[in-house]
């Protein structure tokens, strides 16, 4: 989960602060997650795959094997060109 929730985030382009706002929690419960110290109730599993627009199951079932596998950018989404 802290590997893939990282990745994930930072293919969205979000840092710790921003997803955490997103997500409604303090920054040091986010990092606490995204560090592996402590893993999130259910209820904040639903707003971290809803805040980075992936299924939770990408995020908690530890199968994610490559970039390709994430949903686009923030950057996609805005239609920024290269």
């Amino acid at each position: 989960f802290p590997v893939t929730i990282k990745l994930i985030r930072t293919e969205r382009e979000l840092n710790q602060v921003e997803l955490s706002e997103l997500i409604g929690v303090p920054t040091k419960t986010y990092q606490r997650w995204e560090y592996g110290d402590n893993l999130p109730i259910a209820i904040y599993r639903t707003q971290i795959a809803k805040a980075l627009e992936v299924e939770e199951s990408i995020i908690f079932s530890g199968e994610l094997k490559r970039r390709s596998q994430f949903y686009p950018t923030k950057r996609e989404l805005r239609g920024d060109t290269v």
